[in-house]
């Protein structure tokens, strides 16, 4: 599984956008989890892992927390994990001195138009491929508020935000990446299911379960 996230200024005035993360099961893509609002980077960082090991505790595999760097919001979010001693942070190896071949992690990914544009690129072939589920409407309606600017670039649409997409997108272009088969996968546990059941003590229905209605009817999409 990965957690994406996108930590801002935490300043809830109708102005700045908030804060949030999603969950995606890489194994059976879909969006599990979502969080958005206001809360400091530091505290966003803390409640993914909360999340993070709660997930590991019913599907025994911490899911690995990508934190978007751009800005610098994300150096607290990183700190926050580490901090709680979170074990499966996203970085790359970078070499910190040529002469001696040291190498340093680098935490996090950046938001640039280029990455924008591959995000994008991953959640149409998604949508055409019908290749992931998403439960969740706000998910849905932030996708459409996305909007191209006169150089083609992805912004958000008036009153509208752009977090999940960023998310979104960030997950889906790196599941094109091939995943290795876990034990989960192996054992085929499906994660949102089961964690429905912890927190329940039954199975729930989903939509598009033998007598729900199909996840376009759910969302209202089909008449």
């Amino acid at each position: 599984a990965r957690c994406c996230r996108s930590p801002l200024a935490p300043i809830d005035d109708g102005r700045h956008d908030p804060n949030g993360f999603l969950l995606v099961d890489e194994v059976d893509p879909t969006v599990c989890a979502r969080y958005n609002g206001y809360l400091d980077p530091y505290s966003l960082g803390y409640l993914a892992g909360t999340v993070g090991k709660r997930w590991a505790a019913v599907c025994g595999e911490h899911p690995q927390i990508d934190v978007e760097m751009q800005n610098g919001w994300g150096g607290e979010t990183i700190k926050a994990l580490r901090r709680m001693r979170y074990p499966n942070i996203g970085h790359r190896m970078v070499v910190e001195d040529p002469q001696s071949g040291k190498r340093r992690p680098h935490y996090g990914f950046p938001n640039t138009d280029g990455e924008r544009s591959r995000w994008i690129a991953a959640i149409q072939a998604g949508l055409i491929r019908r290749s992931f589920k998403c439960w969740s409407r706000e998910v849905v309606d932030c996708l459409t508020d996305v909007v191209l600017d006169e150089k083609e670039r992805a912004i958000k649409g008036p009153g509208g935000h752009i977090e999940d997409m960023i998310e979104l997108g960030y997950a889906l272009h790196r599941l094109s990446d091939p995943v290795k088969p876990t034990a989960r996968q192996k054992q085929g546990v499906d994660p949102l299911r089961a964690a429905l059941r912890h927190d329940f003590g039954r199975d729930i229905e989903l939509p598009g379960d033998a007598g729900t209605a199909s996840v376009p009817e759910a969302f209202g999409l089909v008449k």
